[in-house]
């Protein structure tokens, strides 16, 4: 899913359903942030005479919108020291592109939130009655289905990337340091973060915070592992862990808690730290709750280096959310927060007091999240596997503004692409190229193969072809980011429709590679009738193959052609070991035999009847493919 205007999922319904809630917030607030992108510094200003603009109302949003995070540890709560941070940001960031864009956005979301204030207002003056009470319905119903039966942890590691470098280097540990360079922070350490430095800040915007700020290369090979030992601390807490970055991971640690019985949650948490630190010398901070967004929020309270334990018991819950920031829900932003913060929503009480208001006002899907947190209801699931629903690679650059340029870079980034399918095994079907050109407009366009595709030479005749086709309706244009993102996945050993028909070796080079240690069956071929009980199931089905390459090559004229036409092979092979046989040559038959043109057909692996499509479609395809899988 892509969200190109970074306001229309508030205001508008939408019917995609596939994301979890979650997923959906988070990538809404991603795709609105614009916070990964450098900006050119243009602007040298004495920082002690920076003051931030208070003519209108705009500019203090603006000024806002620029200061990225407000609520990252170590970063100064004072409410004149964030003052600072932000008036710097802005005079940094005024004049360039990047500020025109943000400046741009921002007007559209302070005109479409002055709307929804109006439409507000005047919901506010009708008979809500029956809304508040299937409101009310379900709030009972979420909390009657509450879990509280798991304990849950999430481990986040203290300024990861910039730790791991004090390691080597000691001395930094008590210098203002962040990892990246100039166009971009991975992460700040704590002496750092004094100054309002952070991770995803432009490294010179950094420097204007910071002019002492040591800027340290990133080493990801180094970080990498460092997190394979982290890993394995993990892992004996809670084998099925489940890992969101190098840095930061929730376990269930229920299973540990009654097998150790003598243990309490919080003390497993503070020996899961000193574990960490004995084998690292790296500290970590962790939240113990009962469910995930409960831990993850616990985790932030007592950084670095700390822990809380939030108890699984309703009122203990009710009383801990009733003064957390609804910024502090996981996956609610800035353009979230802005939104909330206009209705006078700060707190999940506040959203609890609203949720009549905002049920008329958000999306379903909105609502629906914001409502389950309202109340502290999050998911308690915690696994090392899950369904990926696609792979990307973006790369940021230096303007880049000829056609042979950007494709040279697209080069690099599909080899990249294909080079992460390989090692998740992976291949797709539908390949999006994202492109942000230099006053920083994104645009993506999408095509899906007929077939899933997985090398670097099928990723770049893909993605050339998308990006010719854009150059030739716009004209030339400057870019600065550039993308690719494979989606409908699924494992490259997963041959789908493809493994029931004939392969293009010769007999020959299948007996070559023929298993001699293979099962034989009591063969008989549906096209020939001929008999083998010798034959393996790669011999049957290559003999079925031979039959019907003779059968298609044998004259087809007159009434015998007209025979041929209509007729079906039968089978009628009695033991189950022929299935797959029989399957290959129903299959054969069915896209191999001119089939008349009709709205209905049969599938030929389940018998059901597929009404309203047609023989060669993509849906029969793909409903054939499932039921072969299955």
């Amino acid at each position: 899913m892509n969200l190109e205007d970074e306001n229309e999922l508030l205001f508008e319904t939408t019917d995609d359903e596939g994301d979890s809630l979650l997923e959906y917030i988070k990538e809404f607030e991603h795709e609105n942030s614009n916070t990964t992108t450098s900006v050119d510094a243009e602007t040298k200003t004495d920082d002690s005479s920076i003051e931030l603009p208070k003519s209108t109302t705009q500019q203090n949003s603006l000024a806002h919108r620029l200061i990225v995070c407000a609520n990252k540890a170590g970063i100064s709560s004072s409410t004149s020291e964030r003052d600072r941070i932000s008036a710097v940001i802005y005079e940094a960031s005024k004049g360039s592109k990047f500020f025109e864009n943000e400046q741009r956005k921002d007007a559209e979301l302070t005109q479409k939130i002055q709307n929804l204030l109006e439409k507000a207002e005047r919901t506010s003056k009708q008979d809500l009655t029956i809304d508040e009470r299937e409101i009310t319905r379900k709030l009972e119903k979420l909390d009657s289905e509450r879990d509280l039966e798991n304990y849950i942890i999430h481990v986040d590691m203290d300024a990861f990337y910039a730790s791991v470098e004090e390691l080597d280097r000691p001395e930094l540990k008590t210098k203002p340091m962040a990892v990246g360079g100039m166009g971009m922070l991975t992460t700040a350490n704590y002496e750092a973060r004094k100054f309002g430095v952070r991770s995803a800040m432009p490294g010179f915007i950094a420097k204007k915070l910071c002019p002492e700020l040591i800027l340290i290369k990133p080493n990801f090979k180094k970080y990498q592992d460092v997190s394979v030992i982290i890993r394995d601390v993990y892992a004996i807490y809670d084998p099925n862990f489940s890992s969101m970055s190098l840095d930061e991971a929730y376990l269930n640690i229920t299973d540990y808690l009654h097998e150790n019985p003598e243990k309490t949650p919080s003390a497993v948490a503070e020996e899961l730290r000193n574990e960490i630190f004995a084998r690292t010398k790296l500290t970590a901070s962790a939240g113990i709750a009962a469910n995930k967004m409960l831990a993850k929020i616990c985790t932030d309270i007592n950084k670095p280096n700390g822990q809380l334990q939030l108890p699984n018991d309703r009122e203990k819950i009710a009383e801990f959310l009733s003064k957390t920031k609804v910024r502090k829900i996981p996956g609610v932003g800035r353009v979230t927060e802005r939104l909330l913060t206009s209705l006078k929503i700060e707190t999940c009480d506040d959203l609890r007091n609203n949720l009549v208001l905002l049920s008329k006002l958000l999306t379903p899907k909105i609502f629906e999240f914001l409502m389950r947190a309202s109340i502290g209801i999050a998911s308690t699931e915690v696994s090392d596997e899950y369904d990926r629903k696609s792979m990307g690679v973006e790369r940021t650059f230096a303007t880049l503004s000829t056609l042979n340029a950007q494709l040279v870079k697209l080069e690099e980034i599909a080899e990249k692409l294909a080079q992460d399918l390989e090692k998740s095994s992976l291949k797709g079907r539908t390949i999006t190229l994202k492109l942000k050109t230099s006053n920083f407009i994104v645009r993506t366009r999408a095509k899906t193969a007929s077939s899933p595709v997985f090398t670097a030479e099928d990723l770049f005749k893909i993605g050339s072809q998308l990006l010719r086709s854009e150059n030739e309706s716009i004209g030339p244009f400057d870019l600065r980011l550039m993308g690719l993102r494979v989606t409908q996945l699924q494992s490259k050993d997963d041959l789908g429709i493809e493994k029931y028909f004939a392969t293009n070796q010769t007999a020959d080079e299948n007996e070559k590679n023929n298993d001699t240690h293979a099962p034989t069956l009591d063969f008989v071929c549906p096209i020939c009738n001929y008999h083998s009980t010798t034959y393996t199931e790669k011999e049957g089905t290559i003999h079925i193959s031979n039959c019907l390459k003779n059968q298609e090559r044998a004259p087809n004229s007159g009434a015998n052609a007209k025979t041929k036409q209509k007729s079906t092979i039968t089978r009628k092979l009695p033991d189950s070991k022929k299935r797959k046989l029989n399957q290959t040559n129903d299959l054969r038959t069915f896209f191999n035999n001119p089939q008349p043109k009709t709205e209905e057909v049969s599938c030929p692996v389940c018998n059901k009847t597929l009404k309203e499509l047609r023989i060669q479609s993509f849906a029969i395809n793909k409903h054939i493919d499932e039921c072969l899988q299955n």
